[in-house]
Parts: C-alpha cells; structure tokens; sequence
C-alpha cells in the first residue's frame, strides 16, 4: 500500500517480526510466515497494536465447542431434554467436553451415570 506507515509487530508465539500496515481503526487476521499461528492484529484510533495469536488446535476447539452448544440449544427447543441413547439418563446439563483426534476436534458430552461419550460437534484442523 503506497503512502501507508507500516509497523513490525512481533509473532508471541515465536519472536518472528512482522511488517504490517499502520491503519487506525482495523483489525487484520493472518498466519505467522514461521510457526503458523493465527495473528489477530488490532490498530485503535491513535495508531496503538494489539497482537493476540491461537493455534490451528485452539481455534478448531473453541468453534467446535460452539457449534455444540448450538446444536444441544436447538435439540432442547425440539425435545426439551437430552437423554443418553445408552442408559436413558438426563445429560441435558452436563459439560460440554472437547479433545483432538488426529486431524478433528470432538465436542461431546459424558453420561454422568454409564461415561457414554455424545458427540455433538466436530471440525477439522
């Protein structure tokens, strides 16, 4: 961008500097060219940054557990409970849940009474 300040942000993850245009009142998402974490970037109205970076894993995590709650909300409209499909216990309120297997992150619920995993949202990394 031609007449545009720039700025050299640094990656918190991992040191490396990053050149970035000097715009008040905008906020730019990209990856670090080196260790591949994600880089929020926010300028304020009098030229101050803000950098915040996640993980490919952090991110898939925090969306699948997301769309969980999302889809749990909308079977509660439907059905009003949710009931393990194993035991037939109430796990409309249990903690939502998320681990990594190879390429996707799960978001399940446990049955309190038999430990039934329930998923209810994945997402690829």
């Amino acid at each position: 961008m031609l007449g545009v300040p720039y700025a050299t942000i640094q990656c918190p993850r991992c040191g490396t500097l990053i050149p970035i245009p000097l715009i008040p009142n905008t906020t730019r998402h990209f990856g670090c060219p080196v260790c591949g974490s994600l880089l929020e970037c926010a300028v304020d109205h009098n030229g101050r940054i803000r950098v915040s970076s996640t993980t490919l894993e952090e991110r898939a995590a925090k969306e699948a557990v997301e769309r969980a709650v999302r889809n749990i909300e909308e079977f509660k409209k439907i059905g009003g409970a949710i009931f393990c499909p194993h035991c037939g216990f109430d796990v409309s309120s249990e903690k939502i849940q998320h681990e990594r297997n190879e390429s996707v992150v799960r978001a399940y619920t446990v049955c309190a009474r038999c430990g039934r995993q329930i998923e209810w949202a994945s997402v690829q990394i």
